[in-house]
């Protein structure tokens, strides 16, 4: 291999870990309840990693700012805004709507800039949008509180973005005090690839805590396949919707383009369940099998859209 990378840290062996991780969430229900107190911290772990693997020395963090803001006020405000006042006019199902602004008004998924990377695409256009996506998590869930006015509070969901956002500042900072005193500020090849399957192994562990609305009492085998049909339509046309919205701003507006790989991701696999741990329970309960679901395309997206991504 003309890059010498280890054969156990290539990326396309390491896409095989996520449906593992799919696959012992469904399997396993004691082990993901047990790993659904530590999610918090992986995900924080995660993101540390993700900041490890981005050589900072290189990375033209000015420029990726101004393509993250555009995404953020197309995809992630107007569109959930649009959206909302369009299910709204079609008077579409309550649990049909709700999880479909769920998803447009979240902020992308913390492993994104992981995924991202092994796909080759940008990864640190990718965390500037996962930062500036979560911190302007509040106006953007404003939509989706709108449709939820009867039973949830947008001040709910501020200590949760606090949070977040504490744990990304942390995280990002630990990272560059590791390069700067480990890693000599340079991030080599075989220390990314290493990186990357560090990343690939605790997106397969934390898919396990986020599992649990598959083995509740309520769930037939018809609720589950409806489910599973929705939630996979739903992340194939965000993703497509990413691409198309890429294509478009390179076209005219090429300053503020994200690369077709980082804002197909950056749209179809978001962090829905923040927001879900943010609302009353009243609200939550009906949508635990949409958010389990919802993780099959999210985790399947580095083995499944390989290929759509290359082309």
């Amino acid at each position: 291999m003309a890059l010498n990378v280890p054969h156990w840290t290539n990326p396309s062996w390491a896409r095989w870990l996520l449906p593992l991780g799919l696959i012992g969430g469904v399997l396993l229900p004691q082990v993901g309840h047990f790993v659904s107190q530590w999610i918090p911290w992986l995900i924080g772990l995660l993101l540390f990693v993700a900041c490890l693997s981005i050589d900072w020395q290189t990375t033209q963090v000015k420029q990726a700012i101004s393509p993250a803001l555009f995404w953020v006020l197309m995809l992630q405000f107007l569109l959930p805004t649009i959206a909302a006042i369009a299910l709204a006019y079609l008077n579409l199902a309550m649990h049909w709507r709700i999880p479909i602004l769920f998803v447009l008004a979240a902020a992308p998924v913390t492993g994104s800039p992981n995924m991202v990377a092994m796909l080759n695409g940008s990864p640190q256009h990718a965390l500037a949008t996962l930062l500036i996506g979560t911190a302007a998590l509040p106006l953007t869930a404003l939509p989706m509180l709108w449709s939820l006015q009867s039973v949830a509070s947008d001040l709910s969901v501020l200590p949760i973005v606090g949070r977040l956002i504490l744990t990304i500042a942390l995280a990002v900072a630990a990272a560059l005090v590791i390069q700067r005193m480990a890693f000599r500020r340079t991030v080599t090849v075989q220390r990314k690839a290493s990186l990357n399957l560090i990343a690939a192994c605790l997106l397969a562990v934390i898919v396990l805590g986020l599992m649990s609305g598959f083995h509740a009492p309520n769930v037939t085998a018809k609720t589950l396949i409806s489910m599973l049909v929705f939630v996979c339509l739903l992340n194939a046309g965000l993703h497509w919707l990413g691409l198309r919205f890429a294509k478009l701003t390179q076209r005219y507006a090429n300053s503020l383009a994200l690369t077709p790989v980082t804002a197909g991701i950056m749209t179809g696999n978001r962090n829905v369940a923040l927001l879900l741990t943010a609302l009353p329970l009243a609200a939550i309960e009906p949508h635990l099998l949409f958010l389990a679901c919802y993780q099959i395309p999210m985790y399947l997206t580095p083995l499944i859209a390989a290929k759509l991504y290359r082309r």
